[in-house]
């Protein structure tokens, strides 16, 4: 299937920059991004080196130009302090020239569920990975999503504490629809729309 040359163009920033994201999952991110068709922001919890910020942020550029907020300590991994991080987080923002639309919010997910209070059209979840942080992260923002948001998990494959949470909380919902470029190599990621499917 063929792929938007956007996307294209923003695979060769993403793929330079370190992280765990896949060619799929990338594609998928930009791609639900790009076509969100409800009001809101882009919040997304874990952001290491900007590997999916960019992926989010280029594709609300080539949408509706939704702003994103990114949380993260932007500690090294495993969770040892590296002033670099953030630092190395711009700058890869910047070379993909999408800085100007992601917001930077240096707290932990939990200190910053204290103050984030913008509504929330898509929120990707990709912080720590063990089941009782998913589940905070998930209680925590999930209430700002809007109706007809979107709801993405990374990891849901290789991590069992975010499997547990998602199966837990997923429910009868919508899945999400995307129009894609995407093959369907997407096992490792959990999305859906808030929205409940009748009956």
């Amino acid at each position: 299937m063929k792929h938007d040359n956007e996307f294209i163009d923003t695979w060769h920033f993403v793929r330079r920059v370190e992280g765990w994201l896949e060619f799929d999952e990338a594609c998928f991110l930009y791609d639900v991004a790009k076509h969100l068709d409800v009001e809101g922001c882009i919040l997304e919890i874990g952001s290491y080196k900007g590997r999916s910020t960019i992926c989010l942020a280029r594709g609300s550029q080539e949408g509706k130009r939704f702003p994103v907020y990114a949380i993260d300590k932007f500690y090294g991994f495993p969770a040892s302090v590296d002033p670099s991080f953030l630092d190395t987080f711009k700058k890869n923002l910047a070379a993909a020239g999408c800085l100007n639309i992601v917001d930077v919010i240096v707290l932990s997910s939990d200190e910053a569920a204290f103050v984030f209070v913008h509504p929330i059209a898509l929120l990707f979840i990709d912080g720590s990975h063990d089941y009782e942080q998913v589940k905070k992260d998930y209680e925590n923002f999930s209430p700002l999503v809007v109706p007809g948001g979107v709801i993405i998990f990374h990891d849901y494959k290789y991590f069992p504490g975010v499997k547990k949470l998602v199966d837990e909380v997923k429910g009868n919902r919508k899945a999400v629809k995307y129009h894609s470029m995407c093959s369907q190599n997407l096992s490792n990621i959990a999305a859906w729309n808030t929205e409940v499917i009748d009956g």
